[in-house]
């Protein structure tokens, strides 16, 4: 969420304004205000074990993260948590939209009520922020809320610890409720951006300026450092991966994917928990 055009606009879904205090806005309830400033954003991380070519990939791990470069923001909000199940229902009893392909009679499994939404397409997702009286956040604003401004690899620091993230390694194989790594959260408090769900941003997927990857696409952004049912190696907060907006999976897979998710040179359409938060 933008302060600039936020700043009188009241949050009908939320129920307040948001307003300005004399130190600064004052973000909506679990939303979080990060600061205006510069911060590093991409990586210069080499792949040289080659798990680029292990996991299929038809360039290099790591390549979309190149150049690592320097991005200055104004201030916005980002939401605390990943958008759950409850807070999904809601548009959809509302607005009569369509429910998550995983849901079954238009209602989330039993138990789910506080696991991250999946199964959404990026339209859906885009839609539910601007009935939410939000944004889906920009790639470069999700990466500044999950790294903060001096440059580490993993929402913690630069060293990885499958106890922080629901990730391959961590050994659930399956999504979790939303907050359940408070150790692995960002600088700035926000939960889950590495592991759990893949998660929408809104940008179109090009390479950054200087980039030796000429790639361009008409693929969305998907942000995420490695999903509950991917590699480690993908838990880099500067990852990025792309997919066709539209792409929502029909099924959800019984086992986790990670080995054959990018085994085949269309892998950037095979994760299957898709989410989001809004900003």
């Amino acid at each position: 969420m933008r302060t600039l055009f936020s700043i009188l606009s009241c949050l009908a879904v939320l129920g307040g304004c948001v307003q300005r205090s004399l130190s600064g806005p004052v973000p909506p309830p679990d939303m979080i205000l990060i600061p205006a400033g510069p911060f590093i954003m991409g990586s210069n991380k080499e792949d040289t074990k080659h798990q680029g070519a292990e996991f299929g990939s038809a360039k290099p791990w790591y390549l979309d993260e190149h150049p690592e470069h320097h991005v200055t923001l104004p201030d916005y909000f980002i939401d605390r948590f990943e958008v759950t199940n409850s807070l999904y229902l809601r548009l959809v009893e509302a607005t009569k939209s369509r429910p998550p392909n995983f849901w079954i009679g238009g209602r989330y499994p039993a138990g789910q009520e506080n696991f991250p939404v999946t199964g959404v397409n990026w339209y859906e997702a885009e839609r539910y922020c601007r009935w939410a009286g939000k944004s889906l956040p920009t790639e470069a604003e999700w990466e500044k809320a999950a790294r903060g401004t001096n440059g580490r690899e993993f929402p913690w620091g630069d060293t990885f610890d499958p106890k922080k993230a629901n990730t391959g390694a961590s050994g659930f194989e399956r999504l979790l409720p939303v907050g359940s790594f408070p150790e692995g959260v960002s600088p700035y408090g926000v939960h889950d951006l590495s592991g759990n769900a893949w998660e929408w941003v809104a940008d179109w997927y090009q390479p950054y300026p200087g980039s030796t990857d000429k790639t361009r696409s008409t693929e969305r952004r998907t942000r995420f450092s490695a999903a509950a049912d991917t590699a480690a190696a993908a838990a880099i907060t500067p990852f990025r991966f792309s997919t066709g907006p539209r792409i929502a999976p029909r099924f959800r897979p019984k086992k986790p994917i990670w080995t054959s998710a990018f085994a085949a040179p269309r892998a950037r359409s095979l994760p299957t928990d898709k989410g989001f938060l809004c900003g």
